[in-house]
């Protein structure tokens, strides 16, 4: 692991040097959990990322389907509405554990904008777009989610019977969210439950049908 990681050392600034300033490499390692996982990146402007931020929402939602390692290339939006060209290498131990990632982001938009000219690194399609939240951390995906929950029962997670928050923990177990260090604290606040209730509710969840709820 240590020759890996000297090699990444010096992998993450020559890929960030020979593909330019528009593109962001990022060393995730997530063996200590996935609340920081940022331990290298550089050119951070390109998604207002630092040492020590958190993946992004696909991780928690895609972690447990093999993550985007059958099409590794994608295309999402930043907070500001540029296009990302985007593409995550999982990295795994000697039993096929997944503890990292290597992934790439470059910022394409003067590229679509000059699409004639660089026609290879134009194949955006809008509609097939990931949802990508390029967050600093991970209660911002959190509260992201359980605004999400509000949305879907039009109702503060408190005011919702216990059917609803069932369903409800069912659709933020599909988005991983149970990965989030101490997610269970803020959700027992946001359903104002206890904790053994919480679980009690989870348990049901996962118990209907494995993701039933359609994302």
């Amino acid at each position: 692991m240590k020759i890996l990681e000297e090699f990444i050392s010096r992998l993450v600034p020559n890929l960030a040097g020979f593909l330019g300033s528009n593109c962001e490499v990022v060393f995730h390692d997530f063996r200590r959990g996935y609340d920081e996982t940022v331990v290298l990146i550089e050119n951070g402007h390109v998604t207002n990322r630092k040492v020590k931020d958190c993946p992004t929402n696909l991780l928690f939602e895609k972690f447990n389907d093999n993550m985007m390692e059958g099409s590794p290339i994608y295309f999402n939006t930043s907070k500001d509405g540029r296009i990302i060209k985007s593409c995550s290498t999982m990295i795994r131990d000697e039993d096929g554990k997944i503890t990292g990632a290597l992934c790439l982001n470059m910022d394409i938009t003067d590229m679509i904008l000059a699409q004639n000219a660089i026609s290879a690194h134009t194949s955006y399609d809008s509609n097939a777009a990931s949802e990508v939240v390029f967050a600093n951390d991970v209660q911002e995906l959190l509260e992201m989610y359980l605004t999400q929950c509000e949305t879907r029962f039009s109702k503060p997670g408190a005011l919702m019977s216990r059917d609803e928050k069932v369903r409800a923990l069912e659709f933020l177990d599909s988005r991983g969210v149970f990965m989030i260090s101490k997610a269970g604290v803020r959700l027992c606040e946001f359903f104002n439950v206890s904790k053994y209730t919480l679980y009690t509710y989870l348990e049901e969840a996962r118990s209907r049908g494995n993701g039933n709820l359609k994302k």
